[in-house]
């Protein structure tokens, strides 16, 4: 790893002429490198493929943090009977669903009856 930090490096260097101040190379900077050279991806094929992962992982929490917070508003204690796939489905729909403000309520609810009724004959 510590080629590939001083090939980077001196890339680096090369590249900003006779500026001397030199950056930290990304991830994804040692990923272009290896890929570029073509040898590093050879003699260090699992770092390769540890790149590949780390750069596509998700870096934040947000996403959990609202799935949580829609799980608290479904999840009340007057709903604490919820098995686990029908509060799955609630909070999929509470995340992913349309906003309340375009649904056509009339729409839905002949929808609705439509079935309803096609399911009593």
């Amino acid at each position: 790893m510590a080629l590939v930090q001083a090939s980077i490096d001196s890339r680096i260097k090369v590249d900003q002429g006779k500026n001397e101040t030199t950056k930290t190379p990304s991830l994804q900077d040692v990923k272009v490198h290896m890929e570029s050279s073509g040898a590093y991806t050879g003699i260090f094929p699992e770092i390769f493929k540890l790149l590949n992962i780390i750069l596509v992982l998700q870096v934040g929490t947000a996403s959990v943090e609202k799935s949580f917070s829609h799980m608290k508003q479904i999840k009340t204690r007057l709903r604490n009977r919820l098995n686990d796939a029908n509060l799955a489905h609630l909070i999929r729909i509470a995340i992913e669903g349309p906003e309340l403000s375009s649904l056509n309520f009339d729409e839905v609810l002949k929808v609705f009856k439509e079935k309803n009724r096609r399911i009593q004959l």
